[in-house]
């Protein structure tokens, strides 16, 4: 009769260290299958994001090469301007007016960001200030015979201030938006959820000569329209009506092309040369289209 509880309990043991192999078996797959599904996303995340890089870069242009003309503007904001000091009346308001645009850039690609607003809770003055500290760091290399040649270089710049040296490697990072970080997943496999970056001030900045060119509407990426005009309902409008007038150009004829070009420019300064800010000198902006496709 003794035999009896004996067996039960060794029955109960065998069922519990069951159960929790069971378990762990199960935690083990449901884990695996997860981190499967994370790598997958990730790889198909990088070949996609790789993918539309390399298409943006190489992007063949709508007319041949030798037909088309070289526009004497820029996209992005040219770092090596800023190397020497202005010598004239007329250069020094391009010069400010540049510096300006730059440090609007900066608030507006930051301001929501938890850094940004931490660094400027202790240093209210903290775009001013990393300005000049950058400034001053890439007239130091001028002057030693090492300017920088590509804007990726920023990220060698040696700050005599340590916190602004941290606070300009925070805008330099690619960083994933929390949202994109997650990741859909079922019973199938891995399902793809675009990633999505913060963007990185890099792809505002550009290190070609020192002449100050007018920024070319067509080609300037919201964020820098928006530091120029210092109007979103502008900057929108603009975006509608590049992309209207770029899918008008794509449409007319060979023949067709140079006078098509010539209106829309006309009127695309006509709709936007008045909306300029006051603080943005004459010629600080260049209308002129082409067959390369706005950035919207």
């Amino acid at each position: 009769m003794n035999v009896i509880p004996i067996v039960f309990s060794i029955l109960m043991l065998l069922a519990i260290i069951t159960y929790a192999q069971l378990q762990t078996f199960v935690m083990r797959s449901v884990v695996r299958a997860e981190y499967v599904c994370h790598i997958a996303n990730r790889s198909r995340e990088n070949i996609n994001r790789l993918q539309k890089q390399l298409y943006e870069d190489h992007q063949t242009p709508g007319e041949k090469k030798e037909q088309s003309q070289k526009v004497d503007a820029t996209s992005t904001i040219n770092l090596n301007i800023f190397e020497t000091e202005p010598t004239n009346p007329q250069s020094r308001l391009f010069y400010d007016a540049h510096s300006e645009i730059a440090k609007r850039l900066v608030d507006i690609l930051y301001r929501n960001r938890q850094f940004f607003q931490k660094f400027e809770t202790k240093r209210p003055d903290a775009v001013n200030e990393l300005m000049r500290e950058i400034i001053r760091e890439l007239r130091s290399q001028k002057e030693q015979g090492n300017p920088i040649k590509k804007a990726k270089h920023l990220a060698n710049l040696e700050l005599s201030d340590p916190a602004l040296q941290e606070f300009l490697a925070h805008m330099l990072k690619e960083v994933q938006t929390p949202e994109s970080l997650t990741y859909e997943c079922d019973a199938k496999g891995a399902k793809k959820k675009k990633a999505v970056y913060y963007p990185n001030l890099l792809d505002f900045l550009s290190a070609k000569g020192s002449k100050m060119q007018p920024y070319r509407l067509w080609l300037v990426q919201g964020p820098l329209l928006l530091a120029i005009f210092q109007d979103q309902a502008v900057v929108e409008a603009i975006l509608v009506e590049r992309e209207r007038m770029y899918q008008q150009l794509k449409r007319a004829t060979k023949e067709q092309r140079d006078q098509t070009k010539n209106e829309l420019k006309m009127s695309f300064e006509t709709l936007f040369q008045k909306k300029l800010p006051s603080n943005i000198p004459e010629g600080m902006v260049n209308f002129d289209v082409s067959l390369t496709q706005p950035r919207n």
